[in-house]
């Protein structure tokens, strides 16, 4: 962000605020170009900037510059049938319910769609105009909880009543930043069957030399595919200073890996993903992460003095 003032005498002198009320240690003052500059710019970092020129003549004047990180992550869903039944497969004449979520900044410009596939696997869009009369779509604008189920705010639900053979299929649900902004989707079928969803790891012991880049994988099977959660023994954090990560493909990748991050790492079935009835019971894998590193040698040595 540039500022730029103009008359004025005396010359006046620059200064920068923000609503955020104090400047993380990411912001730089650039005083030969009046700059202020966000690195590696952040959610967070979504507020108003204010440039503030005085020059102990009148009042100091301002000018103000709206900055938004628009950002979406991915997306999670709940497959959840009649409650009043315990099936685990969704039978004709249930009711089930397909709900889905992505947290995104700004939530005011977040949009859901609704597809479901064709035979020739392209998408068909879903809407409260051209839906069957069996299906209804709401967005939930606060949490919501049905029989054992919470449904965090800002998702949103596809109720198909009276299920029959026609309804059963590929589920899509998207959500947008903007008009073309980065989508984040979910794919959900609705089948009779269903299988608990499994975990395992591709290797339970992966060995890098510090510096290098590290992969950790688990593999998953289950129907739906679930989403994988890791995290790190001991409630540490990850290396992306986070305590928890979601991957859809179950890689969880370390950039520069360092020796502090030899750890042991569990991968999980995310309990809000999938067929909700069956994901409450966890699988979870564990990775072992050794990080080789090079020796140092410290010198001993003796102090001689010649009197």
């Amino acid at each position: 962000m540039q500022c730029n003032v103009t008359g004025g005498i005396p010359v006046s002198k620059l200064d920068w605020a923000t609503t955020n009320g104090v400047f993380s240690d990411r912001v730089v003052f650039s005083k030969l170009r009046n700059e202020l500059i966000v690195d590696s710019v952040r959610v967070d970092d979504s507020a108003d900037y204010f440039c503030i020129a005085n020059n102990q003549v009148g009042i100091p004047v301002q000018k103000k510059t709206t900055l938004i990180v628009r950002n979406i992550g991915p997306m999670t869903y709940w497959l959840t049938p009649d409650p009043l039944r315990d099936d685990r497969s969704f039978a004709v004449n249930t009711d089930i319910k397909l709900t889905c979520h992505a947290d995104a900044a700004p939530y005011s410009e977040l949009t859901y769609f609704w597809y479901k596939k064709n035979s020739a696997g392209s998408r068909v869009s879903i809407t409260e105009r051209n839906a069957k009369d069996n299906i209804f779509l709401r967005f939930l604008n606060v949490e919501e909880k049905k029989r054992g189920f919470t449904f965090p705010a800002k998702s949103s639900q596809l109720e198909i009543r009276s299920l029959n053979e026609d309804d059963y299929g590929t589920y899509v649900c998207s959500a947008r930043l903007a008009p073309n902004g980065t989508e984040s989707f979910a794919t959900i079928i609705v089948s009779r069957e269903s299988a608990p969803a499994k975990i395992f790891a591709s290797n339970s012991l992966v060995v890098v030399t510090e510096g290098s880049s590290a992969l950790l994988q688990c593999r998953t099977s289950g129907k739906p595919k679930p989403l994988v959660l890791w995290f790190r023994n001991e409630n540490t954090t990850l290396p992306s200073g986070e305590m928890q990560e979601v991957t859809q493909d179950g890689i969880l990748t370390i950039n520069q890996t360092s020796r502090d991050h030899a750890d042991l790492y569990t991968c999980t079935t995310a309990r809000f993903n999938g067929f909700s009835k069956l994901s409450k019971t966890q699988s979870e894998a564990v990775v072992e992460l050794q990080v080789q590193y090079a020796p140092t040698v410290e010198p001993s040595y003796v102090e001689i003095r010649r009197s």
